[in-house]
């Protein structure tokens, strides 16, 4: 069975979530036994990338094609459709980039197995502001949903792609699965505790209402907290909570900080109290499975797929309103040792039990082979 995974960032690019999401699954694939291809532009790959050679490597043979316009990437549609011939499945990421739509059309009309991941594309906040070009797109996935097996993370995304191309869809739902770091001790300097984001500071990711509930906690302010923001800017996001966090009188408080990587990633996960997630919507989070590998609570808004954070008692999931945060944040910041501390332990334990890759990969390869065998004619659903 050979897999093909044409993508528009590629690990070490570190762009968005997929990036790495594919990258795991597709080393989980070679590990398995399976032939795979990966093909991606050059975009945000550093210095010492390969360009333009076929690579191999443990996600299987990998090309990173060089390309000057992330949106318009003619040779990699060249390359992927040179692949996509002695290709068995071809496995999608985004359904709205330009390079997924040109490989799937060429795939349904070859009649090959496609299965296409949305990414969280289709949730109302990501829909709300659609052109006539998405509208467009979207009518043309409806036309050719019997011949798409979708992929997604979470039940609530499962409800969008069948709201959108029809309850009958085949619909594989599998969580990202994480090649799980070692867990990092926490640093003996961490002098100020703190909670943190980490992520791209975007207007989705609700973190004004993150700013607002911390200035209302009397937990937050009267104790000897952080809140740490890291990430890169989005259209100028960063400047207005800079702003709010002055108004708020927060400003001793808040650190914005840039993106971070590797082990230095790992550890500030590790050292973190809670990592904090307040989405308006998010169809997974990896950034979720690392922290709580690193044995760090979670508070995330009911606008992620994390409700088992209270069930597994690793969390917190709740509205992401200012009242209800403030709750929660107030909350986790006056337990008691024991109680944070089983609260690590669990949180260790779910991304060890739930999310770990190669203790999970298997649910993919038996997903994969069911279409393969049978040639699309079941429904695949995961638990």
């Amino acid at each position: 069975m050979h897999i093909f995974y044409p993508i528009g960032t590629f690990y070490p690019a570190q762009s968005g979530g997929p990036s790495n999401s594919v990258y795991w699954l597709a080393r989980a694939m070679v590990r398995q036994g399976v032939q795979v291809t990966v093909i991606s532009t050059d975009t945000d790959q550093p210095a010492e990338t390969i360009r333009d050679q076929w690579i191999d490597t443990e996600a299987g043979q990998v090309r990173y094609v060089t390309t000057r316009n992330h949106n318009v990437p003619w040779r990699h549609s060249w390359w992927s459709f040179k692949r996509l011939i002695t290709s068995d499945i071809v496995h999608l990421t985004s359904l709205f980039y330009p390079l997924s739509l040109v490989v799937g059309f060429l795939a349904i009309l070859r009649g090959q197995i496609v299965v296409w991941s949305p990414r969280g594309e289709l949730a109302p906040n990501a829909l709300e502001n659609g052109s006539a070009l998405k509208k467009t797109v979207l009518n043309w996935f409806r036309w050719k949903a019997k011949a798409i097996t979708f992929h997604t993370t979470s039940p609530d995304e499962t409800k969008q792609v069948k709201h959108q191309f029809g309850s009958s869809v085949r619909v594989i739902e599998l969580p990202n699965y994480i090649e799980l770091p070692p867990q990092f001790p926490r640093s003996d300097q961490q002098r100020v505790p703190y909670l943190l984001f980490l992520g791209r500071l975007h207007p989705i990711k609700a973190l004004d209402r993150l700013l607002e509930a911390l200035a209302r906690s009397s937990a937050f302010r009267e104790g000897n907290w952080q809140l740490k923001l890291v990430g890169s800017d989005a259209d100028g996001y960063g400047d207005l909570l800079r702003q709010q966090a002055s108004l708020l009188d927060l400003t001793d408080r808040v650190t914005f900080e840039p993106p971070v990587s590797g082990r230095a990633k790992q550890q500030l996960l590790a050292d973190a109290y809670a990592l904090v997630l307040p989405s308006h919507s998010e169809n997974f989070g990896n950034v979720v499975v690392e922290a709580l590998a690193q044995g760090t609570p979670v508070i995330a808004s009911t606008g992620t797929p994390w409700a088992c954070l209270v069930s597994e008692h690793a969390g917190f999931w709740i509205s992401n309103n200012p009242e209800d945060l403030t709750v929660s944040i107030t909350t986790c910041l006056s337990l008691s040792a024991d109680s944070y501390n089983l609260y690590r332990q669990r949180a260790a334990e779910l991304a060890q039990h739930q999310f770990d890759s190669k203790a999970n990969s298997y649910r993919w390869l038996a997903a994969y082979y069911t279409l393969y065998s049978s040639n699309l004619t079941p429904s695949v659903c995961a638990e």
